[in-house]
């Protein structure tokens, strides 16, 4: 299999039309593809903790750069030309950061670069104490131990349902954590987030955790590892009840509606007034102010990729993908032309790339004409 046609079905990975034998093929491809420069990006990860997306990522990035060079034309620069360069260079900079603060560019920013999101949490005790976990830092107790990116909670139950305890974890803006449930769920938690759950789940009760607010995929232990314990998740209204399966919860504070996508397995969907069993690719759709449930068949990798570290805005509103930037980057959008929120944008991207990378394909693939980014606001225009 050639480049092009590895490129071609990777396409059909993203969007779940990919056969097994397309996807053995792919993982064949990975195995096997020697770049020019010999520096394979496959073996810079490591498969048990990345995403096969973003591994795919970094071998397009590589196939394109290759292509790029392949297509490039062969020429020398004179010297005359290269001084022309540099002073072009030099007068646009002085040009652009003029004193009186004209600009004759479209975007610019003010102020320091804006960071992308990484691994943070506050973990609160059950005794009140708050420990702050973070990329680089450490942290562990009788029952739990934290890397700096997860949090693992050891294996047991308690038999005592009078010694059960509660902790919570808390998400800031810009920040993302995982976690490992005394019953082996695990849990993804995406910025602005809040969960809480037991310290140790009670032998012969179900296992029940609350989704406070935010947004979180859940990994779910079954419920055969657990006597049959069912594993119930609370969210805003509403009782999700699993015997084990994947799915994710989508239920932020300043979001009217709560989204629940099942990727894998079944779920039972309860409100007050109605009860739904969702099928993989299905997500329900509950809204704050009413009891009801809508349906909808939804691709479920965009919905969810978001825990491997992919934006996926395919058929998004310029609105929808301001919301989850601004919790990602911690910044807030403006928009200063009222149409421009119902624009809709076809795209995936990396969450490790810097906001004016993202805002720059922004510019260039949907109706946004230019942006300004001042301190933690973006101006859109």
């Amino acid at each position: 299999m050639n480049k092009q046609e590895a490129k071609s079905l990777f396409s059909k990975y993203i969007d779940g039309t990919c056969k097994d034998r397309e996807t053995q093929l792919l993982e064949a491809f990975l195995k096997s593809y020697q770049p020019r420069d010999g520096k394979n990006p496959v073996k810079e990860f490591d498969r048990m903790d990345q995403s096969t997306v973003k591994v795919w990522q970094e071998v397009l990035n590589s196939i394109e750069k290759e292509e790029a060079v392949e297509k490039k034309p062969i020429f020398k620069w004179s010297y005359l030309a290269a001084a022309a360069a540099v002073a072009i260079l030099i007068f646009g900079s002085m040009f652009l950061f003029t004193t009186d603060g004209a600009v004759d560019s479209e975007n610019l920013i003010v102020d320091t670069p804006i960071n992308a999101g990484t691994d943070k949490a506050i973990l609160t005790l059950d005794t009140g104490e708050e420990i702050t976990l973070e990329k680089g830092s450490t942290y562990s107790n009788s029952n739990v131990n934290s890397t700096g990116n997860s949090l693992v909670y050891d294996d047991g139950a308690s038999k005592d349902s009078e010694t059960i305890s509660y902790n919570f974890l808390t998400i800031p803006r810009g920040g993302q954590y995982y976690v490992v449930l005394g019953d082996h769920t695990k849990v993804w938690l995406n910025s602005e987030t809040k969960l809480k759950y037991p310290q140790n789940f009670v032998d012969g009760q179900p296992r029940v955790v609350e989704l406070v607010y935010g947004e979180a995929f859940f990994d779910v232990s079954p419920s055969e590892e657990h006597n049959g314990q069912h594993f119930k998740v609370l969210a805003r209204n509403q009782t999700i009840d699993v015997l084990g399966t994947e799915f994710n919860v989508k239920a932020y504070q300043d979001e009217k509606k709560t989204l629940t996508t099942l990727a894998e397995g079944k779920i039972e969907l309860a409100t007050q007034n109605k009860t739904v069993t969702l099928k993989p690719g299905q997500q329900a759709i509950v809204a704050s102010d009413a009891g009801g449930i809508s349906l909808n068949e939804v691709n479920i990798y965009d919905e969810v990729s978001w825990k491997e570290g992919i934006f996926s805005f395919r058929g998004k509103t310029l609105t929808e993908l301001a919301m989850v930037l601004s919790r990602w980057y911690d910044v807030q959008f403006v928009f200063e032309k009222p149409s421009l929120k119902n624009a809709t944008f076809k795209g995936v991207l990396s969450k490790d790339q810097s906001i004016k990378e993202i805002l720059d394909v922004l510019t260039e693939a949907s109706e946004i004409q230019s942006y300004q980014i001042k301190r933690n606001t973006i101006y859109i225009k």
